[in-house]
């Protein structure tokens, strides 16, 4: 939970499974990590049982960006990379979905961009809304 989107994130998750913080915003002041403050990883709270693992690449609000991949787990690996696709190459067979907001760096606003591995396709549970099933 690197700030607002990740905050968002985990609301909407939590709707569907169980979402653990893996850095949750706690004891943090004014609830906004930086890059200063921001937790290392062996400080982190990984779920080596969760299913994937979802972060923010960049977020804006607090200035959080990683300039690495933060997990090396076999888990699935989903990404919201709004605030900085296109800025620079990312491997995207490491991941298991990368999803972005295009009106920041792509296209005009309400475009979205999806990349999702085809292993993935068909998956979605029942409560899923069908325009968030990508086989759809």
């Amino acid at each position: 939970m690197t700030g607002h989107w990740g905050e968002k994130a985990i609301s909407e998750a939590s709707k569907y499974c169980t979402a653990n913080a893996v850095v949750p915003l706690k004891n943090i002041k004014d609830n906004k990590y930086t890059m200063k403050n921001f937790p290392t990883v062996k400080d982190w709270n990984y779920d080596v049982n969760a299913s994937y693992f979802h972060y923010c690449d960049n977020e804006t609000i607090a200035g959080v960006e990683f300039n690495y991949v933060p997990v090396s787990l076999d888990q699935t690996l989903v990404c919201d990379m709004s605030s900085n696709f296109l800025s620079r190459p990312v491997d995207v067979s490491r991941y298991g979905l990368i999803y972005a907001g295009a009106q920041k760096n792509a296209g005009p606003a309400g475009t979205t961009i999806g990349i999702i591995r085809k292993d993935l396709l068909g998956k979605a549970k029942k409560e899923c809304p069908t325009t968030m099933n990508y086989k759809t």
